[in-house]
């Protein structure tokens, strides 16, 4: 699936812009994967780990940690959705 995705950022800094990502599912780990070179360091292995409270309008945000920590954002009638929260679920 194509989604958004940003660096969490480090305390007393700024928040990244949000990159295209591509993402695949490999057993509980996440893939994200780039295009082009703005946003290799998105790039990596991760797992779900939890889930915005109040995400904005017509969007889900799920917090992905591997070495870093990162955001993404899909929309609402996303199919990945029900992938992702069975991911949240396997990780708790």
């Amino acid at each position: 699936m194509i989604a958004q995705a940003q660096r969490m950022p480090e305390p007393q800094s700024s928040l990244t812009s949000w990159s295209e990502v591509r993402v695949f599912i490999d057993d509980d780990d996440i893939i994200l994967r780039t295009r082009g070179m703005r946003a290799v360091g998105l790039r990596g292995e991760y797992r779900v780990v939890g889930k915005s409270p109040s995400p904005p309008k017509n969007r889900e945000i799920y917090i992905l940690r591997g070495e870093k920590e990162v955001f993404l954002r899909i929309p609402n009638d996303s199919r990945g959705i029900a992938t992702l929260e069975d991911l949240l679920e396997r990780n708790r």
